[in-house]
């Protein structure tokens, strides 16, 4: 039962074995005996399914036909990858249908939950992403705030932010919607902006979103996203009060020792000037979605009404999709310059995690 209900667990042979090889879980009761379904809500963006946030660090998602279909399908291959701990896809632990209403649900990992961490320690996020590899890509959150969601969808015309759009205007008068700006804003760093990683992280992290992309292509699905996380803190001291050092990203398959310390990173803030340790969080989600038809319809209408839909698209086939995620979001990664001088060089050997 999962909060007095009865369910109907979906393969649960292959989830058992990485709930228990990765997450040291016995049973999906343990995993979801803090679950109520009165926790569901809205999950935001375009229809966004209802999720919920447990306690534990975990998330459960309501999913529709056509995802659950695809969870069936994908399901065998999705555990063993999740096992591999090679990749960032999100790891689901469980896929269950209630009983009573029918619906269908499934449990996954957090992309930006670090197990084990004290509820009271500081986690400043500097960044956090929805990147898609077009102009769809989003920021979540900048400085730990979180980023208004003021979206434009073609039938908004009537609105002066969306001319304001198009033509990029940077110091409109006439609008006063600011917090559309702030999201527009927001928009074109995450689809311009770079970020840095080390050279030996630059190649693991553009190995890793490859094989992943490739993987969701051979299932014919897109519309994916890769959620990019992105702590910052002026100290070791800071970083290691946030469970963050030398753990870090996990890929969200729960591995945060080795696999994690290889996206921690040390920049200097070109701004400020001021010294910076990084921890990149990513994880893969929404890749159920399969080329369909209403999929062919939208990309034509979005090809028809150029002026609304700018280029690229995120509406585009799979194997397309492939590509272009992989190749823009890697071109997003800059390697981070090398200390050249032999004593800085010693510091960063014995202070950083410097691969």
């Amino acid at each position: 039962k999962v909060d007095g209900e009865i369910v109907t667990l979906y393969n649960d042979e292959h989830f058992s074995t990485v709930r228990t090889k990765i997450f040291n879980i016995s049973s999906a009761e343990n995993l979801l005996k803090d679950f109520k379904f009165e926790q569901l809500t809205h999950g935001g963006g375009k229809g966004g399914s209802p999720l919920a946030f447990l306690p534990s660090g975990y998330i459960v998602k309501e999913i529709n036909s056509g995802d659950n279909e695809s969870l069936l399908e994908m399901t065998e291959a999705l555990c063993k990858r999740a096992l591999g701990k090679n990749t960032f896809i999100v790891t689901f632990l469980a896929h269950f249908k209630t009983k009573r209403s029918g619906r269908n649900y499934a449990a996954m990992s957090n992309a930006f939950h670090v197990h084990g961490v004290s509820k009271d320690a500081k986690v400043f996020w500097k960044y956090m992403f929805d990147l898609k590899g077009c102009r769809d890509d989003r920021m979540m959150r900048f400085n730990n705030q979180k980023v208004p969601e003021i979206h434009k969808r073609f039938w908004m015309f009537y609105n002066c932010w969306y001319c304001c759009d198009l033509f990029e205007c940077q110091n409109c008068y006439c609008c006063d919607l600011k917090e559309r700006g702030v999201y527009y804003q927001g928009k074109v760093e995450a689809y311009q902006g770079k970020l840095q990683l080390t050279k030996t992280q630059k190649h693991v992290f553009a190995q890793r979103l490859k094989g992943d992309a490739e993987f969701l292509n051979s299932f014919g699905v897109m519309d994916y996203s890769l959620l990019v996380g992105v702590q910052s803190y002026k100290s070791i001291e800071e970083a290691k009060k946030a469970g963050i050092w030398p753990r870090a990203a996990s890929g969200g398959n729960g591995d945060s020792d080795d696999q994690g310390s290889q996206f921690v990173c040390r920049i200097k803030d070109q701004e400020t000037g001021d010294i910076l340790y990084l921890a990149f969080f990513f994880g893969i989600v929404d890749f159920f979605q399969k080329w369909n038809a209403a999929k062919i319809i939208a990309r034509t209408v979005k090809l028809c009404c150029f002026c609304c839909a700018p280029k690229p698209l995120s509406t585009v086939q799979p194997d397309r999709y492939s590509v272009q995620f992989t190749d823009h979001i890697t071109r997003k990664f800059l390697v981070r310059t090398t200390p050249t001088s032999t004593h800085e060089k010693e510091r960063w050997q014995q202070m950083f995690l410097d691969k």
